[in-house]
């Protein structure tokens, strides 16, 4: 069992299966409670490089995953191509979900190259570790590497950290053999990349609001056979909310409504908290964003950046080693 993502609705979460190609919904006290139904192409799933990832939007509005590696299945004519290799990246399927947890798209996404091979192990690779889908629907991609960057050519892990663009991405659903087919993946914008020797850092969640209204992006490692973990933040800066939540708090509802309705008329700071619209004028534009998102998201604090692009400005805490780092 690898990523996960709490359902509040139900008090339950949701976990995925890097070993097989499920996705099952279990109570707080590990009690089975449902599951969800991924398409049979991830049956095709080469063994450990299945489904490492999830992740649900606020509010439950759609709920994502994907495969570490390509898929492959000579018996039900799956083929996705190869694992990663030190001249190509591997071709990975990104799952939508909608809100009653039925698939909702399907994309090709290509991950880097593996950097080098290291002669003290035979288990390079590089694939996709997790997703973070923000409140806004953007989509943020962990990946993965293990390489042979270290010291004297020692296997050191590597991440790096991307928001995706699906503009003319073609959804891949009904394609069963990505290999030689003809297909546009989602393109990727490098965000942030590191490295932290043997720290091999598999989860990516949002993190709590911080004092400048940017949020704190968190990855965590996989413990593998040490029983201490890494968790590592970074500050995250851009348009992640949703429009017509004003007041920051996750949920567009009343609070957002008499913010626009006890400003109605005035002329104010454009982009400021009682205008969405840009326009510097609280009116009819207003508050038509605002009813457009009614009842979008699920109570939680987040901010209400004013950068109309992401942006990863750098590490701040490096909780295992206790010390703390600026970029």
């Amino acid at each position: 069992l690898e990523g996960v993502a709490f359902n509040a609705a139900n008090n339950s979460v949701y976990v995925s299966d890097e070993s097989g190609a499920t996705i099952k919904e279990y109570d707080l006290y590990g009690a089975y409670l449902s599951s969800v139904n991924v398409p049979a192409v991830y049956a095709g799933y080469r063994s450990n490089y299945s489904l490492e990832s999830l992740s649900r939007q606020a509010g439950g509005v759609t709920l994502w995953t994907a495969n570490e590696e390509a898929l492959y299945n000579a018996s039900t004519g799956v083929n996705d191509g190869p694992l990663s290799t030190t001249g190509n990246g591997s071709v990975v399927r990104l799952q939508r979900f909608d809100a009653d947890l039925n698939p909702d798209g399907q994309w090709a996404y290509v991950t880097e190259r593996i950097t080098s091979y290291s002669p003290w192990t035979d288990s390079e690779r590089s694939g996709v570790s997790d997703l973070c889908i923000l409140p806004n629907g953007k989509v943020l991609l962990l990946e993965r590497e293990l390489n042979g960057e270290g010291f004297m050519g020692l296997p050191q892990f590597a991440n790096r950290i991307y928001e995706l663009d699906f503009t003319g991405a073609t959804d891949v659903s009904g394609i069963t053999a990505l290999e030689g087919a003809t297909y546009t993946p989602v393109t990727k914008h490098l965000l942030w990349s590191g490295s932290f020797g043997m720290d091999n850092f598999e989860g990516l969640t949002l993190g709590p609001r911080l004092d400048d209204d940017d949020y704190c992006l968190l990855m965590i490692s996989d413990g593998d056979d040490d029983p201490h973990e890494s968790l590592y933040s970074l500050r995250l800066a851009g348009d992640v909310s949703i429009p017509g939540d004003l007041d920051g708090d996750g949920f567009v509802g009343q609070i957002d409504l008499d913010i626009v309705l006890g400003e109605w008329g005035e002329t104010v700071a454009p982009n400021s908290q009682p205008d969405p619209s840009g326009d510097g004028f609280v009116g009819q534009a207003d508050l038509d964003i605002v009813l457009g998102d009614w009842g979008e998201g699920e109570y939680q604090k987040i901010p209400e950046p004013a950068s109309a692009s992401l942006l990863l400005l750098g590490a701040v805490a490096m909780l295992k080693r206790k010390r703390k780092s600026r970029a």
